[in-house]
């Protein structure tokens, strides 16, 4: 319930879209129903044109790898895991 509220909030002042929401929403749904997501297919082009022109997506990159180990079950879905693709952010 928690998550659905700070994301109420978010959207409301407008930081985020409603394609953004939507999309979390389908991610939500996905893990709900123990499916995979598209995160790989929708973040995986961003890090691969980063590379193609010399560039790195680490944030992109750790979350999609992130995203991959909660699916095949090797990482939990928690604040744990959360706290390590913050550390990828720069200070």
């Amino acid at each position: 319930m928690g998550t659905v509220i700070c994301l109420r909030i978010h959207f409301r002042d407008g930081v985020g879209s409603r394609s953004q929401f939507q999309a979390f929403l389908h991610f939500a749904r996905d893990r709900r129903r123990k499916r995979r997501t598209e995160a790989e297919h929708q973040l995986g082009p961003i890090v691969a044109v980063a590379r193609e022109h010399g560039l790195s997506a680490p944030i992109t990159e750790r979350l999609v790898a992130l995203v991959r180990d909660i699916e095949d079950g090797r990482r939990a879905q928690d604040w744990a895991t959360l706290d390590l693709l913050m550390e990828t952010v720069p200070a």
